[in-house]
């Protein structure tokens, strides 16, 4: 979701970051884009039998096969994330890249942001199943207030304006509209469905950054 919005925010980093350290945040984005990319797999390629339990009014296999869908993403992120914080520097110490890893703390940022934005994805397409498309209402809200955040905070910052306004994009807007609207929709309360899909993947998220915290790569 809001391509356009990293894209542009991405460029914006590169411009005004010296060259050496920029080479450094846009390694970091592609490989957290590429995570994010591949956690998605689990969720889309369920859609068409989502999409069939939603037209033949399963309501209790849609709520089942959709939360399985979800964490298994979220899952996916997960040891995407822990890649990233680990593997990557060590992969590029062993081949002595001229590119060193981002700082930990733009990584763990960045992890927390796209996981929001993986989040608030599923949430829409789950909506979606309705028919009823918001995709762009919501995108424009949140690269609104992205924007917003990054040029607010950039001065005080730097860097790590680009992952903070992601995540203040996402949890100020995306998260919560997305998921209300999704839930309504499967007729299941928020904390019953939270704890079937996110709550795992966010504590081992948040293991994963206390970790590197512990342990730097």
């Amino acid at each position: 979701m809001s391509t356009g919005v990293f894209q542009a925010l991405s460029l914006i980093l590169a411009q005004i970051t010296p060259a050496s350290e920029a080479a450094r945040y846009l390694l970091g984005l592609r490989v957290m884009t590429a995570v994010s990319q591949i956690s998605q797999a689990p969720f889309y390629s369920q859609l068409p039998k989502l999409s069939s339990l939603k037209g033949s009014g399963n309501g209790t296999e849609l709520i089942r096969v959709t939360a399985k869908a979800m964490s298994s993403a979220l899952w996916t992120y997960a040891l995407g994330v822990l890649g990233m914080v680990f593997v990557v520097p060590i992969m590029l110490r062993t081949i002595g890249s001229s590119i060193s890893p981002p700082p930990f703390s733009f990584s763990a940022l960045l992890a927390c942001g796209f996981f929001l934005e993986r989040y608030t994805a599923m949430h829409v397409q789950i909506y979606s199943l309705t028919n009823h498309i918001l995709w762009h209402l919501i995108n424009g809200a949140i690269g609104l207030v992205m924007v917003t955040a990054y040029f607010l905070l950039e001065p005080g910052l730097h860097a790590n304006a680009y992952p903070v306004a992601i995540i203040v994009g996402y949890a100020a807007v995306g998260a919560w509209w997305s998921s209300r609207l999704s839930q309504k929709s499967l007729g299941i309360g928020r904390i019953q469905f939270e704890v079937k899909t996110v709550v795992g993947p966010t504590v081992a998220i948040v293991a994963i950054i206390a970790l590197g915290l512990v342990c730097p790569p």
